[in-house]
């Protein structure tokens, strides 16, 4: 396929310990999600140019990639300034997945980390990305499946009969993140059927193991995403938060490298018909 790049790099060691590198930059849970979908998406290379959808301040893709991607685009006005002084991407822009900013044919690829999950009109997007996408242009991107809901948040509470519970705090958890669609592989293939892309690759992740160890970590992470939410900010002390990277990066190591068929989440590869 013309939009993907030689697959050596699955069998190939990582370039960097993702772990730690999260675990520098996110609270531990949030880490945890970040460095297991860094482990599983860069296996998958992708030819340039590259459109990043749903940007973020970046920091992902400067995981991930190389260098510079050529755009970035993600209706968060302050993490594309965040982008743009962090230099992971050449042009990056304030703009909605549905009405993508581009002329046809622009891009070779499109790579999107846990954002479609979020958006009220999934399919319009799609239609899009297809638009934006060159003949043979691959989609590479996570979504959660309904294992993210009927695994957790929290396992304890299942285990304990306790589903009522488990059923308000997903309810409660899925408006929090606004979390529209989540569907399984069977689902996601019609789904880009009708924008006419063909599903190469579904590749669950967040093993049970790994889930559960979020869950763990998640309330410890609560103070954090308010104060994101308040000061656009994880933490209060990067130097602070480095002296703790390395007992977090030994307690969360057998949960980062679990593997197993099932999974909360998925990596989803998907070629322009």
């Amino acid at each position: 396929m013309a939009a993907l790049e030689s697959p050596a790099r699955r069998d190939a060691p990582p370039p960097r310990d993702f772990l730690t590198s999260c675990l520098q930059e996110w609270p531990a849970s949030h880490a945890l999600l970040r460095a297991i979908e860094c482990r599983k998406l860069w296996r998958y290379p992708l030819a340039a140019p590259t459109l990043d959808l749903g940007c973020g301040d970046g920091i992902l893709s400067g995981f991930l990639f190389p260098g510079p991607l050529e755009a970035g685009i993600d209706i968060n006005r302050r993490d594309v300034g965040r982008a743009a002084r962090n230099s992971t991407h050449r042009a990056v822009m304030a703009a909605s997945a549905t009405q993508l900013p581009f002329s046809e044919g622009a891009f070779a690829s499109v790579f999107s980390n846990c954002v479609l999950e979020h958006l009220d009109d999934l399919d319009l997007a799609l239609r899009e990305i297809h638009r934006v996408l060159r003949p043979q242009g691959t989609l590479l991107t996570t979504v959660p499946t309904p294992g993210w809901e009927s695994q957790g948040p929290l396992p304890a509470l299942r285990r304990l009969g306790l589903h009522g519970v488990s059923n308000l705090l997903n309810r409660v958890l899925r408006r929090f993140w606004h979390h529209v669609t989540m569907e399984e592989e069977e689902a996601w293939r019609l789904r880009l059927s009708r924008a006419r892309m063909k599903l190469l690759v579904w590749e669950p992740y967040m093993a049970p193991a790994a889930y559960a160890a979020y869950a763990r970590y998640l309330p410890c992470s609560v103070s954090s995403f308010v104060l994101r939410r308040l000061c656009g900010r994880w933490m209060l002390s990067k130097t602070m938060r480095r002296l703790v990277v390395p007992l977090l990066a030994r307690l969360l190591r057998k949960a980062y490298e679990a593997e197993d068929p099932t999974g909360a989440c998925a990596v989803v590869l998907a070629v322009k018909e």
